[in-house]
């Protein structure tokens, strides 16, 4: 009852925002979007758009005021002052972006969008009653995938990307303990394939936060990420399924 009365409250608070009615007149990849952050935060003045599927919002809480929205050439994350992102647009819904007045950054390796910033952050928030004045819900006939890959495959250039690692399993010393333990914002873990191994990224907020490791052989589909200086994974989801 609680989500039900919020959804109610955040669609009569966007419905009043003045959605675009003229479509803006270039649409640019995440790779051409990412081509113009040439400083640490950069005002886009085209009227250009971008178009993606919603791969992961705050509903599981592995990110929060996020939408990451991914095209097959990378994703970049929508920030939204809403505590509740999951109600405005769901994962897996095809989304086009009007990015002129918007700002973009880098944070952890990948890129952000949002309002100019005001603060010590690259890019401030959306607030919710102006989320639809910039972003549109389109129609879709397709399913959008995550890109299989090997962990051998890894390298910086492929942050950001939307991922999917097949029969990996966690170092045997981290089963059983909690995904992210008390006392830090985020918990990191690694997965292998028996030969390498890939750091995974797990905030405290995420709603498995306090789950144990699993011990079996993994598929894991996520966002890959910088974090201390290496490339992570953030799971999308908590797309981790057994695999035999």
């Amino acid at each position: 009852m609680v989500r039900i009365a919020l959804f109610i409250s955040l669609f009569i608070l966007t419905s009043c925002a003045a959605p675009y009615t003229t479509a803006p007149r270039g649409d640019i990849s995440v790779a051409g979007i990412r081509s113009l952050c040439k400083d640490a935060s950069v005002i886009i003045t085209e009227d250009i758009y971008i178009t993606g599927t919603v791969v992961l919002n705050d509903k599981m809480g592995e990110l929060t005021h996020s939408l990451i929205i991914a095209d097959n050439t990378g994703s970049i994350d929508l920030k939204v002052d809403s505590d509740y992102v999951d109600l405005l647009v769901g994962i897996g819904q095809c989304v086009r972006v009007r990015c002129s007045g918007l700002a973009i950054g880098r944070q952890g390796g990948c890129l952000v969008m949002g309002k100019a910033p005001t603060e010590r952050y690259v890019v401030d928030r959306i607030p919710a009653k102006e989320l639809f004045y910039y972003l549109e819900i389109i129609p879709q006939n397709t399913t959008f995938e995550a890109e299989h890959i090997s962990l051998c495959d890894i390298s910086q250039e492929m942050v950001s990307r939307y991922v999917v690692l097949d029969n990996l399993q966690f170092l045997e010393h981290e089963h059983g303990k909690p995904w992210c333990m008390d006392g830090v914002t985020e918990d990191v873990h690694h997965l292998s394939d028996g030969n390498d191994t890939l750091q995974v990224v797990v905030a405290h907020t995420a709603k498995y936060a306090k789950e144990p490791i699993p011990s079996y052989r993994l598929r894991c589909t996520g966002i890959l990420e910088m974090y201390q200086g290496e490339v992570a994974l953030r799971i999308c989801n908590k797309q981790f399924q057994p695999q035999h």
